[in-house]
């Protein structure tokens, strides 16, 4: 259990497991095992493309070998700005498989917010959208060190610097 974190009320966790509400498995090995009972099923949409699970795991895993090049390890908070796409999701698959902690940035945060953001929660890293803006104002104004993978449309990945 993370420090500062209240843990769920034992009778309460140990009902939802016994009743099937929760499995005994993280978000990546539930991804794992819809993968391997339908690997060419869709698992996540959005109004550029779409991706089966065998995809997903695919991307996902590459880059979590990124983060991990980049010296990302268990228990590192990674702040995330990324618009509802599949980078959002595979970044955030990305975070969990390795253990790092993803924290979700609102899109309406601009530089200010997102500089106190990952100060507060110590980020080791921001995955941001290049181009989001609200009325016109550049949201992230940080400029981005590389893109993530070689066809990211929606996120850019970096060392904090803002």
């Amino acid at each position: 259990m993370l420090e500062g974190c209240t843990p769920f009320p034992s009778e309460f966790a140990e009902r939802y497991i016994r009743e099937g509400f929760w499995r005994a498995e993280t978000i990546p090995q539930a991804i794992v095992r819809a993968a391997e009972r339908r690997p060419d099923a869709i698992a996540v949409i959005d109004s550029a493309r779409s991706l089966t699970y065998s995809q997903l795991l695919d991307e996902a895993g590459s880059l979590a070998a990124l983060l991990d090049r980049e010296g990302i390890v268990r228990g590192d908070r990674v702040v995330i700005q990324i618009p509802n796409c599949i980078d959002f999701a595979t970044f955030t698959v990305a975070c969990l498989e390795i253990g790092a902690i993803p924290i979700m940035a609102l899109p309406a945060f601009r530089k200010a917010e997102l500089a106190y953001l990952v100060s507060f929660a110590n980020a080791k890293a921001i995955a941001i959208a290049p181009k989001m803006s609200i009325n016109g104002e550049l949201i992230a104004t940080a400029a981005t060190e590389r893109r993530l993978a070689r066809k990211r449309r929606c996120a850019a990945f970096k060392k904090p610097s803002i």
